[in-house]
């Protein structure tokens, strides 16, 4: 009988051990290399997350992409706000969605690892609680939806991203790796 329990007693400290260094080493060991998935652009290191996007590790700060610049190849703007110290990013209120949401915050967050101050803004006052309201006299990414459409213009001091979310993702990406030197 003690020779059970001294069996099943090593055996859950085994599990409780083995999880524990499971949960502290996820992706295996700390190397980079395609052998765990992490991935490099330009010396910057990708890893993947379990929620299929991808953290850049660059200059001790980590930014949260969508997209590889891989898959960015075809985006192209004409005018890039985030060379800019001050960038608003605007949505319209009545487009709102959890995904457009999401959006303005990972542009924002990412804006501000730069040093970047960035603003979240709506284009009008109706649905805009807690934003301010701003136009395209001032330096801004106008993220504007239209699922019939994708395009990226420059509407005066305005980078006007049309389309849906994934491609609105795709191009803020574009926008953010090339502000921090990937290609």
């Amino acid at each position: 009988m003690k020779k059970i329990q001294l069996f099943m007693t090593l055996f859950i400290i085994f599990l409780m051990v083995s999880s524990i260094i499971g949960f502290l080493f996820p992706y295996g060991d700390s190397l980079a290399g395609p052998a765990n998935g992490n991935l490099v652009f330009n010396g910057v290191e990708f890893l993947p997350t379990q929620d299929q996007r991808w953290i850049a590790l660059n200059k001790d700060k980590q930014y949260i992409f969508d997209h590889l610049p891989s898959e960015l190849s075809e985006i192209t703007f004409p005018y890039n706000p985030a060379e800019e110290d001050k960038v608003y990013v605007v949505y319209n209120p009545s487009e709102l969605t959890q995904a457009t949401e999401y959006l303005t915050q990972k542009t924002a967050y990412n804006l501000q690892l730069e040093g970047k101050e960035a603003i979240l803004a709506c284009t009008t006052l109706e649905g805009c609680n807690q934003f301010t309201v701003q136009d395209c006299t001032k330096s801004a990414i106008y993220l504007k939806t239209n699922l019939e459409k994708e395009s990226v213009f420059k509407d005066q001091n305005c980078l006007v991203i049309e389309g849906d979310t994934f491609y609105q993702s795709k191009v803020i990406d574009k926008i953010i790796q090339k502000t921090i030197g990937i290609e």
